[in-house]
């Protein structure tokens, strides 16, 4: 009595259709019946409840005796694919394996199939003169014929072992729009051709717009669809839920890049956008007011399109092809991306089509608005015209503009407003040449000598170190060059090997003035146009700038961090900067001042220890490619004095005079009493301004007085300290207005910036 059969077990109660019965009404009647126009593998709409469902007992020999192990169960129920008639079946899936191949041209009303190992099935074409299928009808619900829709019946289908749902079944299927008006096949390139497509769904009078067919202006159809024909341009569209007909307008329009067109007569014609064409002058004569446009610059071109579709040849799997326009690139010297999801194609030939052409079309900088033409002039003009529009004022010199959209104000109304866009396309074309690049004097494939050289004394917050490390940044003559090796005069003409160095920087000019006030933080504070040939800068976080020191800005004697540059121009960037770096202070930068930025990655900058007894080193940078090099007698060597900068401390803040740091004054009967804030180098991450630990030993004041140095006044580094009024009178020779530098030293070595202050006499 403690030992049981499994024959006794009760069979589970199935849910074949894996929805339980009671809902299935409800959840999957419902359903919008997918619309398909090509070919795809399309899955089943349930329309019944899953009836005759029994199981069967597997037994299989356990130990002696042979015992049910699982069972098997079936049923029967129906799904529909969508929208008929189908054109062929190709293949069979299930779970996705393939259990039934073609091809099987559609014949009759529906076509009787066996599945070895599943059981019969029935599928209805989805044909005008279909019936109620037999088996549905026993089923014990009534059905309709369904016609006009491709439906499969079941006939006691076996679900699996153990198993009470039904598994995931797909039919590989091709559907063409019938009755077609237009002069082409339906079929094209093993898909459907997309006007043909285009014309059942404006037309169709169940699952589309039900237009009158008569409707179409056939010429223009039939001139668009010869051209689509010869470039191959197929598509497979599938629709499985509920669309606006002005939003599916829009995504059938963008993929073939056509327009919509009434023509006088009220009918509707239909036009390639890339159609060349005449275009119509227009002069500021035919314009009622300025033409209002807006200029899109590189930072919104697109350089690189990654179009996704569904790959045919890899069982409509999600692939991609991308097109990048080198030409654009070489402008931005970024990756400027645009993703497109193209479900409807399924051959990548066609991908590649589709993507060339918007990579052309949308590689260079445009203009786009609105222009008030005429009525005389533009009532003719439609969607898909070219025009060139001259207007002297705004710099346009027979601009080719295309016409995206027209709009009449009123039946009155003297002018019409056209909504254009420039047609850069065109200058990308096939039909238009390029003019020839101005050719300079170096050899291709050949390094050429720097560009320029940054030589640069470190301070001590560089390596926090005393010696006298210098920094050596060439800018590259070409973009080719690999690697540099820094060479020092040891003697006259005789040149030794300093340091090699593969990091290479860019070398520029400020366009706008950077003061020396304001916060240390400037978000796009920095203008500068490089104008080294190797000019590109990527995007960098504000986290790299900062805290890893990868994009280093130079500019003077202050170092500072780069991050997040925005192009503007060719070659021309706004950076937001963080001030006072590595032991530097801010300092004011005119326009026009050389800026240098580097960005590191794995790679060290050239850094050389020189020699002590220096007081100046003259430098060449002999620049590689692969395993050419520069001739060293060929470069012009770059000079550099050495000040001893990494024994020097970071200069003096917030120096005032009478506890006033802005506007101090003085009578010319009082003394003044002088504070400031001692500074230290080693704050490397923030401002430069908190005193954790000096490095100065002594502070040097320096009074000034119409230009002429007065008095140089060594104190102790620690303030205040009060200079009598005695003593003010005899160094500035009476009582007048007067500037005071303030220096930190070490070891007889001022600081390299100081900080100021001018006392007013009053």
């Amino acid at each position: 009595m403690f030992d049981s059969s499994a024959d006794l077990a009760p069979t589970p109660p199935p849910k074949p259709l894996g929805r339980d019965t009671a809902l299935l009404a409800s959840e999957e009647h419902g359903r919008i019946v997918p619309y398909l126009a090509g070919r795809r593998r399309l899955g089943l709409t349930w329309i019944s409840d899953a009836w005759g469902v029994s199981s069967q007992p597997v037994k299989r020999k356990v130990g002696k005796k042979r015992e049910t192990v699982g069972h098997n169960y079936y049923a029967s129920f129906a799904g529909v694919l969508g929208v008929g008639p189908l054109t062929t079946l190709h293949a069979i899936y299930v779970e996705e394996e393939k259990v039934w191949e073609g091809p099987l041209t559609a014949s009759g009303d529906y076509a009787d199939l066996t599945i070895e190992g599943r059981g019969p099935l029935r599928l209805y074409w989805g044909t005008e003169t279909q019936t109620v299928d037999a088996n549905l009808a026993d089923s014990g619900v009534q059905h309709p014929a369904y016609r006009g829709q491709a439906y499969v019946v079941f006939d006691n289908w076996l679900l699996g072992e153990n198993r009470s749902q039904v598994p995931q079944i797909e039919f590989d299927v091709t559907r063409l729009p019938a009755d077609s008006a237009l002069s082409v096949p339906a079929a094209l390139n093993g898909e459907a051709h997309p006007l043909a497509v285009l014309e059942e769904l404006l037309t169709h009078p169940r699952f589309g717009a039900g237009l009158p067919a008569d409707l179409l202006y056939l010429p223009s159809w039939n001139a668009a669809a010869d051209q689509l024909a010869e470039e191959g341009f197929s598509v497979s569209v599938r629709l499985v839920s509920a669309t606006r007909l002005d939003a599916l307008l829009t995504d059938f329009l963008d993929y073939v890049d056509a327009a919509l067109i009434q023509t006088a007569a009220g009918k509707l014609a239909l036009r390639l956008l890339r159609e060349a064409g005449t275009p119509v002058a227009l002069a500021a004569a035919d314009l009622t007011e300025p033409p209002a446009l807006t200029a899109h610059g590189w930072p919104e071109t697109v350089n690189e399109i990654n179009l996704r579709f569904a790959n045919r040849a890899r069982a409509w799997q999600t692939d991609a092809v991308v097109v990048r326009d080198p030409a654009s690139y070489a402008v931005t010297r970024r990756p400027l991306t645009q993703e497109i999801e193209a479900d409807w194609i399924t051959d990548q030939a066609v991908a590649w089509k589709v993507a060339a052409g918007m990579a052309r079309a949308r590689a260079l900088p445009w203009l786009d608005g609105t222009v008030r033409v005429l009525r005389r002039v533009g009532a003719d003009l439609r969607p898909g015209d070219l025009v060139d529009l001259t207007y002297p004022t705004q710099g346009l010199d027979a601009v080719r503009f295309r016409v995206l959209g027209v709009e009449t104000p009123g039946p009155a109304a003297a002018e019409v407003v056209l909504q254009v866009r420039e047609d850069t396309s065109q200058l990308l074309g096939t039909g238009y040449t390029v003019p020839a690049d101005v050719v300079g004097g170096a050899s291709a494939y050949e390094p050429q000598p720097p560009h320029s050289v940054l030589a640069l004394e470190l301070p001590w917050a560089w390596k926090r170190s005393d010696q006298h490390w210098l920094l050596v940044l060439p800018a590259r003559g070409n973009t080719l060059d690999n690697r540099f090796t820094v060479h020092w005069e040891r003697k006259t003409d005789s040149y030794a090997v300093a340091v090699e160095g593969v990091v290479w920087g860019l070398r520029g000019t400020l366009n706008a003035p950077l003061s020396g006030a304001g916060l240390i933080y400037h978000p796009g504070g920095l203008d500068v146009t490089f104008t080294s040939p190797d000019n590109d800068i990527e995007d960098m976080p504000f986290s790299e700038g900062v805290e890893a020191r990868k994009f280093v800005i130079f500019i003077g004697n202050e170092i500072m961090y780069g991050f997040d540059p925005v192009l503007t121009a060719p070659g021309r960037y706004t950076i937001s900067i963080m001030r006072g770096q590595v032991g530097t202070r801010r300092g004011g930068h005119s326009a026009g001042a050389a800026v240098w930025c580097v960005q590191l990655g794995q790679q060290e900058l050239a850094v050389w220890e020189a020699p002590k007894s220096y007081k100046a080193v003259n430098l060449k940078v002999q620049a590689h490619l692969l395993q050419r090099e520069v001739p060293l007698a060929d470069i012009t060597p770059t000079s550099l004095s050495i000040t001893r900068r990494g024994l020097r401390p970071l200069g003096p803040a917030n120096l005032t005079a009478r506890g006033d740091g802005v506007a101090p004054t003085w009578t010319g009967s009082e003394s003044i009493t002088f504070t400031w804030t001692l500074t230290s180098d080693d704050r490397a991450e923030t401002d430069p301004t908190v005193n954790l630990t000096s490095r100065a030993e002594r502070c040097i004041l320096e009074f000034w007085a119409g230009g002429v140095l007065k008095k140089t006044w060594t104190v102790d580094e620690d303030p205040p300290r009060t200079a009598s009024n005695a003593d003010l009178l005899e160094w500035l020779g009476g009582a007048v207005t007067f500037t005071v530098r303030a220096y930190l030293a070490r070891g007889g070595y001022r600081s390299v910036d100081y900080d100021e202050i001018t006392v007013t006499k009053v």
